[in-house]
């Protein structure tokens, strides 16, 4: 923290002279009595302070706070009674701001005054928000000081926008003047090495550096840039001879003449080949970014490097001290820095032929230069339209009919768009600050509350619910939570709310449609299944081998055809509402272990081991049957896909809620090892008729319906159903249901 000076007028003698021996002071009354009214009238302005946007702080000589507004405390999270008597070097400010602070007050208890400062204060929750102060010094008639009173505006986002358009900018000048050497210079090693110095500065790197391909056995180490930490025994690895290098043999040779990127930002994430990680472990490497330099020049051997189809070497980036995740845009960078070294290798190798080709490279290096010249003016523009957006974005959001708002950690509305006065015939600007709990029905926050905080631990979620308008019209709804991961923290989130009821009519006409359908089927085919089944028993005479065989697959036929209209049948009486729920206290481990007994034959028959994890005694307010029907759905779906000999897992949990909250749920899960769900169907396979692979359904005998009829019970239930999957290794099943405590007639 620190504080600036505020320059108000002085106070005016009867003859119009100032009383103020500083511009930047206010006097007070010299005598005791009159100081002690005149001081507990400055402190006792409550309506003054609380009114104020910006923060504003009263402190007495000692440093100690005397005054908090009510915008720093929501700023903070600290209260007032918390933070008085107390010095705000000593929690509010980060450790690198505190001895700035305690010189810029004895500058302002001397009389001195500061014209612009920002510092870095210190939330109770562990946030840090940059803030820009002024400020005032009370003076006595004396002119000694009484009370400096401070007042600061957070610019936190404005330093976040100017420090990545500032990276952005340096990034695109940087390629630009490797550009510009190439141009201009043959001077290869010249070349590499200012690309790795200016790499290593601007990302931050502790080692980036060029290893060129061998042309037949060792690695040779073009350019390097280190930092004196990342020094030592494991980086001199690099300059040792290696008899193979993962990193360039065969398969990840073809990777890299591809143009892929490798990017490791840890080196126990998924894909990372074991080969690499022993290499990386020997150089002390966390996170490495490496980028193949392709040079396909026209020598008919090459430059000493004795590549072939182009492939010359790697740009690879370190990170040692700890683990990185790389940006896009750091990726990028890479990629068009190697595609200029690659060109400037291409110079290397034309050396001999340079008569021949100087037109047309000096234009396409012009066209280069150019393209760069107007994506720089383009983020120049950029930059100056971010200082318009949230102007823009007001105007915009104002002119959609879907519900734009940005809800903070608390679940308060931070900013919404006009939409919302329609919906809830509430003046939008009142909505601010409000509590989505204060703006929507229970009911639907209760619908919306594990989506909310699904989205505030990090993950993007998209469901649709049923919303109610002020006027008591209910509508369906598409909700889309996008968190604002800033600095690694969710600072909030992102809402977008779509009136989606005109396609949810027409899915109900279809969904009518289909129902009308299989009530017609179910008759005639009850008629055909049951002919089919007399005639297997041989009563209306005896059958030849085919014709047995024939009756046997019409049999099997029928009954598959059977099972699905009345899943269908199913699904459809729960989304119209016609299966009425009974919910009462029920036993979690009761519930698993009677879906295990119900399950157990088709597991044997497959050869599956059924098994139950440690459970805790917990109870959960739901209808005991359709919960039984969801969990053997799930179990079934994990049998039919696991491997002869494996085991499928059930547990029920706590997600990491105290049990007495009103919102407080259980979490199931069902997991197997089985082939898994490809990333691309983690949403849709909740769907009707969905399913991984189209032949599921005829090896396997399933409808595709099992899921939607989970996806439908769980949701009558308050719940939410997920899976979480890696493609050829297996898939985890979880849903909620609400504990006996969160309020019965929610159901």
């Amino acid at each position: 923290m620190a504080f600036l000076p505020l320059l108000p007028k002085a106070p005016m003698s009867s003859d119009g002279a100032s009383t103020s021996n500083t511009d930047s002071a206010v006097n007070l009354p010299s005598s005791s009595a009159t100081d002690e009214s005149a001081h507990e009238a400055i402190l006792d302005t409550e309506t003054l302070l609380n009114a104020a946007g910006s923060l504003i702080v009263v402190f007495d000589r000692q440093g100690k706070i005397k005054r908090f507004n009510r915008t720093c405390e929501t700023t903070t999270g600290y209260i007032e009674k918390d933070v008085q008597g107390h010095c705000v070097w000593d929690f509010l400010l980060i450790p690198e701001d505190r001895v700035a602070m305690q010189g810029i007050f004895r500058q302002l208890m001397n009389g001195q005054t500061n014209t612009y400062y920002e510092s870095t204060w210190l939330g109770k929750a562990g946030e840090t928000h940059v803030i820009a102060w002024s400020n005032t010094v009370l003076t006595n008639r004396l002119g000694r000081v009484d009370f400096i009173v401070s007042s600061g505006i957070e610019v936190t986002q404005q330093r976040h926008s100017r420090r990545q358009l500032e990276g952005q900018y340096r990034q695109s000048h940087l390629l630009a003047e490797i550009t510009q050497k190439v141009r201009q210079s043959l001077e290869l090693e010249e070349i590499l090495q200012t690309t790795v110095s200016e790499v290593q500065g601007l990302l931050g790197c502790d080692h980036v550096f060029i290893l060129q391909a061998p042309p037949e056995s060792s690695v040779r180490l073009a350019a390097e840039a280190i930092t004196t930490l990342a020094q030592g025994p494991a980086q001199s690895l690099l300059r040792r001879p290696w008899p193979t290098n993962p990193l360039l043999q065969s398969d990840y040779v073809e990777h890299y003449r591809r143009q892929s990127v490798s990017v490791i930002d840890t080196m126990d994430g998924p894909g990372v080949a074991p080969e690499i990680v022993d290499i990386l472990n020997q150089l002390a490497v966390k996170s490495e970014l490496a980028v193949p330099i392709l040079a396909h020049g026209h020598s008919d051997d090459g430059i000493k490097a004795g590549q072939k189809d182009g492939f010359w070497g790697l740009l690879i980036a370190h990170h040692c001290m700890q683990s990185r995740r790389w940006s896009p845009l750091e990726i990028d960078l890479m990629q068009q820095l190697a595609n200029q070294i690659g060109v400037a290798i291409n110079h290397a190798q034309l050396l001999e032929h340079l008569e021949d080709i100087v037109v047309e490279r000096t234009a396409k290096l012009t066209e280069t230069n150019q393209q760069l010249r107007r994506e720089m003016d383009e983020r120049l523009r950029t930059e100056s339209a971010l200082r318009r957006s949230e102007k823009q974005l007001r105007l915009v959001t104002n002119a959609l009919p879907a519900l734009v708002a940005y809800v903070d950690i608390r679940h308060r509305y931070r900013f919404n768009n006009y939409a919302y006065e329609t919906w809830y015939d509430i003046p939008y600007q009142q909505i601010k600050g409000r509590q989505v709990s204060d703006i929507v029905s229970l009911e639907v926050y209760q619908q919306i509350l594990p989506y909310l905080e699904q989205a505030l631990m990090g993950e993007s979620v998209t469901f649709e619910s049923e919303m109610i308008q002020s006027s008591g019209q209910r509508l369906w709804a598409s909700i889309s939570y996008i968190p604002d991961i800033q600095d690694g923290q969710v600072k909030g989130l992102f809402s977008l709310v779509s009136d989606i009821s005109d396609r949810k009519a027409a899915e109900r006409m279809k969904d009518e449609f289909v129902s009308v359908v299989s009530h017609e089927l179910r008759t005639p085919l009850t008629s055909v299944h049951g002919s089919l089944k007399l005639l297997s028993t041989g009563r209306l005479g005896t059958l030849n081998g085919q014709g047995r065989e024939l009756i046997d697959i019409a049999l099997k036929n029928t009954e598959r055809l059977t099972r699905l209209i009345n899943d269908v049948l199913d699904l459809e009486r729960m989304s119209f509402g016609k299966v009425t729920l009974v919910p009462v206290a029920c036993s979690v481990l009761d519930l698993l272990q009677s879906a295990a007994d119900a399950m157990q034959p088709m597991a044997d028959e497959y050869n599956i081991q059924l098994a139950i994890r440690p459970t805790e005694a917990l109870s959960v307010w739901a209808a005991p049957d359709q919960v039984m029907q969801a969990l053997t759905n799930l179990l079934s779906n994990a049998i039919k896909f696991s491997p002869e000999g494996s085991t499928v897992w059930m547990q029920a949990r706590l997600p990491g809620k105290e049990p007495n909250k009103v919102d407080a749920h259980v979490e199931f899960l069902v997991k197997d090892v089985g082939r898994g769900v490809p990333s691309d169907k983690l949403e849709t396979i909740f769907e009707r008729f969905a399913q991984v692979d189209s032949s599921d359904a005829r090896e396997r005998g399933g409808t595709g319906l099992g899921l939607a009829i989970c996806r439908e019970i769980i949701q009558q239930h308050r719940g939410r159903i997920w899976v979480k999957s890696i493609h050829g290794q297996g898939s985890t099943f979880y849903f909620t249901l609400p504990q006996p405590t969160a309020s019965p007639s929610a159901l």
